[in-house]
């Protein structure tokens, strides 16, 4: 699969092919993201063709409904949604709930301490699971609006592939540097709970061995990351930064209730934000190791036990 794979820097014809393909009617306006659903739970052919067709040019669909669903139902319904959408099997999470999503809200529980996302800080441009091994990639994710922030907590999301795209076309070295399979190494961690996670060492830019597609890991964070020390790491780093920063191409939307995102793993950040007396900011999260809209060629080769194993990657 990988031989023809615009992704490879020897495919020159192949990535230009891809590559045209994938700029042309590339949305150029927010509106063109979102998608109108009225029952969460129930889409309609249409409205699941439209999340689909918007994702295989995106990556990224932003969905809403005027019939958003109780607090006590959004979890169940919000799977209900992703399942139609073609995303069967969530991360398994410490602090997922039963429904297998996780309640993204400032807490004080003691095994959420010191974790950004449980907090009102803002969130640097990251991909989720970037700290996961190869095999347990994370390829999607959906986040749920219940309630937003009074003040602040505005996401920001840029297609990977459109990252990729930039970088090859100003310097290919820049690819070539984040290829490599020690570029951006997660130090090993020990959680609140004691529980032990190992180095995950690794590329930024790799090809899924079974979709063919790209998949990115990437932390703009600037502690408890280490980059490989290079001069060409460096330039292809800052070069991401200062696009992440400028481009124009950067999709900003803060979700409302009943609003909510799914994507292939785009990058994204958050904005701090402040809660009110009366209103705390609650989105419910969920991590998958499918992707959205794209059909796996080799699917059948893998059973649910490898699947669940962690193999697909």
């Amino acid at each position: 699969m990988s031989a023809t794979s615009p992704f490879l820097l020897e495919n020159e014809k192949i990535y230009q092919d891809w590559r045209e393909k994938k700029l042309k009617d590339y949305p150029a306006d927010i509106e063109q993201y979102i998608v109108e659903i009225d029952n969460l739970a129930s889409p309609t052919p249409a409205e699941l063709k439209k999340i689909t067709d918007i994702i295989l040019k995106t990556n990224l669909v932003i969905y809403r409904t005027k019939n958003a669903p109780d607090e006590s139902d959004a979890g169940k319904t919000v799977r209900i949604l992703t399942e139609q959408a073609g995303l069967f099997r969530c991360e398994t999470h410490r602090s997922e709930e039963q429904d297998g999503l996780v309640r993204l809200e400032v807490s004080d529980d003691s095994t959420k301490q010191g974790f950004i996302p449980y907090s009102n800080k803002a969130l640097n441009w990251h991909t989720d699971g970037y700290y996961n091994l190869q095999t347990k990639r994370i390829k999607a994710f959906s986040m749920h609006c219940v309630r937003p922030a009074s003040d602040g907590g505005i996401n920001s999301f840029f297609d990977h592939e459109l990252a990729y795209i930039k970088m090859r076309d100003e310097n290919q070295d820049f690819v070539k540097a984040f290829r490599h399979r020690r570029a951006m190494s997660i130090p090993p961690f020990i959680n609140a709970n004691g529980e032990a996670r190992q180095e995950c060492p690794g590329a930024v830019y790799n090809i899924d061995r079974f979709y063919g597609s790209l998949h990115m890991r990437f932390t703009a964070r600037k502690h408890n990351v280490n980059w490989r020390d290079n001069q060409g790491t460096k330039d292809a780093y800052d070069f991401l930064m200062d696009m992440l920063e400028n481009d124009t191409s950067v999709i900003t939307h803060k979700l409302g209730a009943g609003e909510g995102v799914l994507c292939n793993n785009v990058l994204h950040n958050r904005t701090a934000f402040e809660d009110s007396s009366d209103r705390k900011r609650l989105l419910l999260r969920g991590r998958y190791l499918e992707r959205i809209g794209d059909v796996c060629p080799n699917a059948n080769e893998l059973s649910n036990k490898q699947y669940n194993a962690g193999e697909w990657t």
